[in-house]
């Protein structure tokens, strides 16, 4: 491509540089930049020239249900990123149970690709009422990030363990906070938070659910009084317990998902 027009800044007295912030070249290239002295001004030579490398923006791809990818042409290696899927809260007719655990991350950096070829991927489902989140891996075993574990009925229920990182596969991993244990006659367990890109999840502590990290999926809120947890939020969070004495549903876990990362070509 070619990048035309005129860029105007200006550099201080005794300075060296000037910072162009404008404009955005889609691809890497150079280009010469030419400065001009202002009339008085002595310290400048009047044309000075020199290069300037627009680096391309990576695009990034996130996917929240299983499926192929296919690398493009000229791209021949990528980041993969996976957060696991979040447990379910506990249910059933007993009293207070416990929040579901938050989901894994997992990332590979520079995994080679051939151009053109496919590459299968599968994104953990959310676990529903007492049931375990589902693990997110690409091209089956480059990148696994493992799922929550679900809360439990009980009197009271103990919360689900976080997607541990011992059971997931990458160059750098983390584990999902846990689920709190649902306290009797006030509150089902809270969720616990999904993994993010650069932290474990937060464990819940109480009734409310676990907050996100950065990258990472919320925990549901565990009922009160008499009632349902709530959902976790993407991608991977735990939900929240139920409490009561006749027939509750533990919220559902978030789904986790898959991030693919390249530069622009």
């Amino acid at each position: 491509g070619t990048l035309t027009g005129t860029l105007t800044g200006t550099i201080a007295t005794n300075g060296n540089s000037v910072t162009i912030s404008t404009p955005v070249y889609s691809i890497a290239d150079t280009m010469t930049l030419k400065a001009t002295a202002t009339i008085g001004e002595t310290s400048l030579t009047a044309v000075t020239s020199g290069n300037i490398v627009f680096t391309p923006a990576a695009i990034n791809s996130t996917f929240t249900t299983s499926g192929s990818w296919i690398a493009p042409i000229g791209v021949t290696s990528i980041n993969v990123e996976c957060w696991g899927g979040g447990g379910g809260g506990g249910g059933g007719t007993l009293k207070a149970s416990g929040g579901g655990g938050g989901g894994a991350y997992a990332i590979v950096n520079s995994f080679t690709v051939t151009p053109g070829n496919s590459y299968p991927y599968n994104v953990g489902a959310g676990g529903g009422s007492g049931a375990a989140g589902g693990s997110s891996s690409f091209n089956t075993s480059t990148c696994i990030a493992a799922g929550g574990t679900a809360g439990l009925a009980g009197t009271p229920g103990a919360g689900g363990a976080g997607g541990s990182a011992s059971a997931s596969t990458g160059t750098t991993k983390y584990s999902g906070g846990a689920g709190a244990t649902g306290s009797n006659f006030n509150y089902g367990g809270g969720g616990g938070g999904s993994a993010g890109t650069g932290s474990n999840g937060t464990t819940a502590t109480n009734g409310t659910g676990a907050t996100a990290v950065a990258g990472g999926g919320q925990g549901g809120n565990g009922g009160s009084g008499t009632g349902n947890g709530s959902a976790g939020t993407g991608p991977g969070g735990g939900g929240g317990g139920g409490i009561g004495t006749g027939t509750t549903t533990g919220g559902a876990g978030a789904a986790g998902q898959i991030r693919i990362t390249y530069p622009s070509t």
